[in-house]
């Protein structure tokens, strides 16, 4: 549990920074030779994982208050046509 509560304080923390950031932060994938280059999602999120601890750790050598953000979600992707009939099909067998 306190690990669950310690990724999302680091998550809110970071991704609060970001949305209130003028320019989006500079994320780059890390540049390993022979590493599988990966796209999407998973390195913004890393991103915002490292930016939320180095804003913790920042305000704690700095006797600073640390930062409490609220957390928002993203919102969940819109179903497509196809996937949406499917859905509704399923749902109904079920009940």
């Amino acid at each position: 549990m306190a690990i669950a509560i310690a990724t999302w304080w680091l998550l809110s923390v970071g991704g609060e920074a970001e949305a209130q950031a003028d320019t989006p932060l500079d994320i780059k994938e890390p540049s390993v030779p022979g590493a599988v280059r990966r796209r999407g999602k998973r390195w913004r999120i890393v991103g915002i994982f490292q930016h939320g601890w180095d804003l913790i750790i920042a305000a704690l050598l700095n006797h600073q208050l640390l930062p409490v953000k609220p957390g928002r979600p993203e919102a969940w992707p819109k179903l497509s046509g196809t996937n949406q009939a499917a859905w509704a099909a399923a749902v109904e067998c079920a009940g």
